[in-house]
Parts: structure tokens; sequence; C-alpha cells
């Protein structure tokens, strides 16, 4: 699928569509049923068999910008919203903000004012444990120190445990048994290191990268940490022809390439039965329990993925397919989650929370949008789908995560044009 990207003035719950494949994926956390899916246009959100509900991505907007929030999800059902701006947001100089009632309102965090935050994630054995990183960029004396923070209290304040001179923080994940992981990256001359903690994010060391076949350390990733296993990591880095996908069983000290990849893909989620799946490419996922041997399974073109007692749920590319979520059950069937105009409305939530003040109203024009943007029905091969409007937001800001767009978004660009 060709898609062009037209940098025009959209209508604000339109300023979403478009976003990178990053920002797409599904959510979910032990022992409950809830599902959370990262549109382009937005969170949905549905609670054991009830209704697909909305959240907006302009909770967090002062302004028209279009604002991309990454989500994290914590065990006990706290939501952290990763903005990556520091400018046309709800409280200007605050790039994290979080959630303690399911979605429906949100607070800026404390302790990483006029911090770039690119990342964040919770221990999955304890919620109270977060980390988050920062990825400040130059402001015309070189690019200041960035690093990790932790949190004690579920997200709700911030301490900067480590900083690093000159480097952009890449990416963060907390894997089993405490052990937390992050990249971070020097432009000039390019350069990346692996940083593990085996203390919850408190403290920090640095191990080397994988470079074999790897054609930029810049465009690297965690895709996946084990959910039982805490020496196992896998790390991606985005390639021109090919991507490098390695494995790390020992801790990260040593890693292994991945052989028999599929062509393209997007995501890659673990199930503690020990299967690997490959999510990604025109309409596949990709199996495998050797983490070499990839059998393909007919689905939607999707851009990431979860996996939980029911099956492997799939956040479809809505700009191919009329269909946001599916989900693989027994069999490797598909099987229909949440057709796109199938949403209910927004989440529903109590008059006065920001959902209520702010979504409510814009509900009409995303259902409108949704209808527009409708390429094609299911399972239709025609890929002539049409230009998708992206407002550029903040674009004479001073600084700030506007211009970290093209360093986060390359990956999910490039996908795109390639899918």
């Amino acid at each position: 699928m060709l898609v062009a990207l037209s940098l025009m003035v959209a209508t604000p719950a339109g300023a979403h569509i478009g976003a990178g494949a990053g920002q797409t994926d599904i959510l979910l956390r032990a022992d409950s049923d809830d599902v959370w899916m990262k549109a382009p246009w937005g969170f949905v959100f549905r609670a054991a068999d009830d209704d697909w509900r909305w959240v907006c991505h302009e909770v967090f907007s002062a302004g028209d910008n279009a604002l991309l929030p990454d989500l994290e999800l914590a065990s006990d059902g706290t939501l952290l919203a990763i903005v990556g701006m520091l400018n046309g947001v709800v409280v200007p100089g605050v790039s994290l903000y979080r959630s303690a009632d399911g979605g429906c309102s949100w607070q800026p965090v404390t302790g990483l004012e006029d911090r770039v935050v690119v990342g964040a994630s919770f221990d999955p054995d304890d919620p109270a444990i977060a980390i988050a990183i920062t990825a400040d960029l130059d402001s015309g004396d070189g690019v200041p120190p960035n690093g990790i923070a932790r949190s004690t209290d579920g997200g709700a304040s911030w301490t900067l445990v480590r900083e690093w001179d000159a480097r952009l923080m890449r990416a963060a994940r907390f894997g089993a048994g405490g052990r937390a992981w992050a990249l971070s990256v020097q432009v000039d001359p390019p350069q990346g290191w692996l940083l593990r903690s085996d203390d919850q994010g408190a403290t920090w060391q640095e191990l080397p990268l994988p470079t074999q076949g790897v054609d930029s350390v810049l465009l690297g990733r965690i895709p996946a940490a084990s959910p039982t296993d805490p020496d196992e990591l896998w790390l991606n880095f985005d390639g021109d022809a090919a991507d490098a996908l390695f494995r790390s069983t020992d801790g990260g000290v040593g890693f292994e390439p991945v052989g028999g990849l599929p062509a393209v893909f997007t995501d890659l989620t673990l199930g503690e039965d020990g299967s690997q799946w490959l999510i990604g490419g025109a309409r596949e996922v990709f199996r495998s329990t050797d983490a070499q041997t990839w059998t393909r399974i007919e689905a939607p073109q999707s851009w990431g993925g979860a996996l939980d007692a029911r099956g492997l749920w799939l956040a479809v590319n809505t700009l191919a397919d009329d269909r946001a979520v599916v989900r693989i059950g027994p069999g490797d069937a598909v099987i229909d989650a949440l057709r796109t105009l199938d949403l209910a409305g927004p989440l529903q939530c109590p008059a006065g929370s920001d959902v209520a003040r702010i979504c409510e109203p814009l509900w009409g024009t995303l259902v409108e949008l949704l209808e527009g943007m409708r390429p094609r029905p299911s399972g239709d091969d025609d890929d002539s789908a049409g230009p998708v409007v992206v407002e550029p937001g903040c674009g004479g800001c001073d600084g700030g995560g506007a211009a970290l767009l093209p360093l986060f978004l390359a990956v999910g660009l490039r996908r795109r044009l390639r899918a």
C-alpha cells in the first residue's frame, strides 16, 4: 500500500490519522480481560465483552496540534501516555501524563518537567515501579544530557537515576524478575549502547550492541522481552533493504541473529509457552517456536499485537481495512473483534472528566472521518488508498518533541511505504 502524506491542517479529531506503526498496538494485562488498542486516531478500550469505547488524543492537546501519543499499561490498570512534546500540550513543558481511573482523566506527572519523554515501561510484577526515558534535542549548544527516570508510586512522580552526555534515549522495556532494559544512541558519530538494570531500574550498566548486518544503530528497538525468563531479550534494527533481528538468552551479554524472517514485519510478541510471533507484512503474521523457522498465517495487515489465553490480538491497519482489532484464535482462525465503525462511542466517564469534556463533543467528527477514510472493505486487495492528512503540529515551537518525529517515526513511515 502506498500512502501519500500531506502535511496539511486537519480537524482536531482527524489530526492523528497517519500516525506511525510505533503508535499502533495492542495492550493487555495479566489476570484481566481488558483490551486496549492504540490507533492513529485515539485509544480504544474494551472491558471483558463490553462495547469498544474511544479515548481521544485531544485529552493531552492544548490546541489543534497533531499529537501522536504512545500508551503504557500497568498490571493494576494505571495508564501512562507519552506525548513526546513540550509545547501544544495541556500543561506546557510536560510530555508524560497519567490516568488512574481507566483513561477518563489524565494528570501531568511530576519530576519530568521540561524533559522530552519518549518512552516508559511498568514492571509487570510490580505496578508501583516504572521507568521513563528522555530525548531532549540539540538546543544550540549540543545535545543535552538525557537519561532514565524511575517512579516508585505508579508513575505519578519521577526521579532521574542516570544521565549520559550527548545521547538520545531510544527505547525502554521491563522484562521478567525486575530486569529492565533501555537503548541509548549517539548521533554523531553514530553509536549505540544496550543498558541493563537488575534492580527494577535503580542502577544501570552498559553493554555493547550487536552490529552484524545493522545499517544504523540509531533505528534500534526493543520489540520484546520474555515474560518468564529475565535473560531473554530481542533487539531489532530497521534497515534500508532488510531488518536485523537479534535474540539474547544470556542477559544481553551475547546476541544471535534470528534467521528465516519474512520480508516485512513491524512487531514481535512472545508467548509464555515459548512461541514467538512476528506481526506485519501485507496480510500475514508468522509464528515460530525456535526463533528460526517461521510459519505464515494469513491475517489482516496489522502493525502490532499481544498474546493472552484467548489468542493473538492484532491492531489492524485501519487505513487498509474496515476492522481495527482482530484476534487469531484456536486453529489459527481470524476472529473479528472490532469493525472500526462499530465503535460504541467515547469511553463512559463521569461528567467533568477529560473524556466527557473533550472527547464526547468530537465523537461526531470522528465518525465522519472514519467513514471517509475507508479505502476498501476487509479482504479487498485494491491498494489504491488516497492521501492521508497529517497535521505536523507545533511547527513553530522552540525545540520540544516535534523535532523528534523524523527520528522516531522513520521506521513506521518506511514500513508503511513498503507494505
